[in-house]
């Protein structure tokens, strides 16, 4: 319980970091946040795969995200990004034996992620890039549903609700970098991205609870 309520204040500090634009305390608490997930994730006995693979996507992540921060390494950031989620959709097919049957709403989800970025303005120059994380994130959203389909339990749930709110999260940030600017959107970008973590490592270690 204490853990968790650490990684909350630890994300506020965050986001009240960045807003102030402390880039060093923006980075210090990005590590902080993420390294606490882990230290939960790997603190449980018995380490599955599943956890290995979310360990390993965690660690991209935040590599991904103090890249961004320090605002020196923009496509770097972007493509470890794009890797990190593709851990994660390793590690959510893994619990998957079944056939894929969410074609039709992941096709359908496809096409709204990658028009929505599309109808950004400002994105000419973007295309290639903007459609490569829509497709990613739509594979980490139909991996997280059709685990949960297979398993139909709470700890797949929770997984399946964090895969789309990193899909929202990075819909924001798309929408506060490209069409208006709002002090106040950090609150909900940052808020649903480490929101979006806490409950894909809630998922793993639920059995151990």
């Amino acid at each position: 319980m204490w853990s968790w309520l650490t990684i909350g204040l630890s994300s506020l500090l965050f986001i009240y970091a960045a807003e102030k634009g402390d880039t060093k305390r923006t980075i210090t608490f990005s590590v902080m946040t993420h390294g606490l997930l882990l230290a939960i994730l790997l603190g449980s006995e018995g380490i599955s795969d599943y956890q290995l693979w979310l360990s390993f996507g965690l660690v991209l992540f935040l590599i991904s995200d103090v890249g961004h921060l320090s605002g020196r390494f923009g496509r770097a950031s972007f493509v470890g990004y794009v890797i990190a989620q593709l851990v994660y959709s390793l590690g959510l097919w893994g619990q998957v034996q079944s056939h894929f049957v969410l074609w039709l709403p992941a096709l359908l989800l496809c096409v709204a992620i990658v028009t929505f970025f599309l109808l950004l303005p400002r994105l000419d120059s973007f295309l290639l890039p903007v459609a490569i994380m829509g497709l990613s994130l739509v594979n980490v959203v139909c991996a997280a549903g059709e685990a949960w389909l297979y398993h139909s339990d709470g700890p797949s749930l929770q997984a399946f609700i964090g895969t789309l709110c990193l899909s929202v999260s990075a819909m924001m940030w798309g929408l506060d970098k490209y069409h208006f600017k709002k002090v106040r959107a950090r609150y909900g970008i940052s808020g649903s991205y480490y929101l979006s973590h806490a409950l894909i490592v809630a998922s793993a270690i639920a059995p151990n609870l």
